[in-house]
């Protein structure tokens, strides 16, 4: 199926700044019922944010198999919001295994990156040069500053933001602990889970 042309300005003012096969309202596409991932109001509302400033920038995927989304469901969700349209990519699996690889492959390949912190902090700063918000680039204020804050300390070998040692050999971590909600133990009380990601070329350590 050909690709219609991008730069399509939609009814709902929002435009479509990818390649897609058809444009569709929401409430008429289907979640994948074996999709893992949840996307809480919080996540949606930054997402309407982004669309309304960049637009869409690419198409969610739809199974022609089984009619069900695989990609994009938060997209679907935040077009909704908006009222608008949204841009589809129709994808022709080969079988139910092949289609449902692609949905937890699309969910779990981005949290396997590691961030390079000195090109993160540069880009936020960057970014508000610009004069953007910085939580239109997915990462809270209060986090941003503290974030870059941390990483100034340990390049000029002073205390971080949050009182961490300065001149020592050993990197600054940022930890931010998160609640695994998905197997509580016997009490009731969910347990801690904790990673750590190492940048290459400052040392710097986030365990989140």
């Amino acid at each position: 199926m050909a690709r219609e042309q991008r730069n399509v300005c939609l009814t709902s003012g929002i435009w479509v700044r990818c390649a897609f096969d058809r444009l569709v309202k929401p409430q008429e596409l289907k979640p994948h019922p074996k999709n893992s991932n949840l996307h809480p109001p919080e996540q949606i509302k930054f997402f309407t944010e982004i669309l309304r400033l960049q637009g869409f920038r690419r198409a969610a995927t739809v199974s022609l198999r089984s009619g069900f989304i695989t990609r994009g469901h938060g997209l679907v969700m935040a077009a909704f919001a908006l009222g608008s349209e949204v841009p589809v990519e129709d994808q022709d699996y080969e079988s139910e295994g092949i289609e449902l690889l692609d949905v937890e492959a699309d969910n779990e390949l981005a949290r396997r990156a590691i961030v390079d912190v000195k090109i993160k902090v540069a880009n936020l700063e960057q970014i508000k040069l610009f004069g953007f918000d910085v939580q239109l680039a997915g990462i809270g204020e209060m986090d941003a500053s503290k974030l870059i804050a941390d990483f100034n300390a340990t390049q000029s070998g002073q205390g971080g933001a949050d009182g961490a040692p300065a001149n020592t050999s050993e990197p600054i971590t940022k930890k931010v602990e998160f609640e695994c909600d998905a197997n509580p133990d016997p009490d009731g009380e969910s347990p801690s889970a904790t990673t750590q990601q190492h940048c290459p070329r400052c040392g710097f350590v986030i365990t989140g």
